[in-house]
C-alpha cells in the first residue's frame, strides 16, 4: 500500500505537471522565470518539464498500477531528478535566466522534495 508521503509527493507533482503542459506562461511565472515562454520552443521546453512531472507523480502516487512500477522505485527516480534540478536551477541563475525568488523556491522545493524521496525511500524499505 502506498504511504501517505508518497501519495502527497505523488499528486503535487502530478499537478504541477499538469499545469505546465496546459499552461506553460503561468508555470513559468510561478517559477519565477525571468523570460516568459514566447516561441514554440519555450512552451515546449516548459510542456516537457510538465510530462516529467506528470509520470513521475503517476508513478509515486500509484496511478500506473503495481504491475507497472514500484513506488521504491519511483521514489529513488525522483530523488534524482530533484537533485539535477538543485543543480539546474543554480546554473540557470548564474546565466540570467532566473531570478533570485525563482531560484530560491526551486531549490528549496527540490531539496526538499528530494529529502523526502529519500526518507520516504529509506521508510518503505
Amino acid at each position: 500500500m502506498t504511504s501517505l508521503v508518497s501519495l502527497s509527493l505523488g499528486y503535487t507533482r502530478f499537478c504541477i505537471g499538469f499545469v505546465a503542459v496546459a499552461s506553460p506562461a503561468t508555470t513559468s511565472s510561478l517559477f519565477g522565470f525571468n523570460e516568459h515562454p514566447t516561441t514554440g520552443s519555450d512552451r515546449l521546453r516548459t510542456r516537457l518539464f510538465g510530462v516529467r512531472e506528470l509520470a513521475l507523480g503517476a508513478g509515486l502516487a500509484g496511478l500506473l498500477g503495481e504491475e507497472v512500477c514500484t513506488v521504491r522505485g519511483f521514489l529513488a527516480a525522483c530523488a534524482i531528478v530533484d537533485g539535477v534540478d538543485v543543480v539546474a536551477a543554480v546554473m540557470a541563475y548564474n546565466e540570467g535566466s532566473l531570478n533570485n525568488t525563482g531560484v530560491l523556491l526551486i531549490i528549496m522545493g527540490a531539496a526538499a522534495f528530494c529529502g523526502l524521496n529519500v526518507y520516504e525511500y529509506r521508510v518503505t524499505g
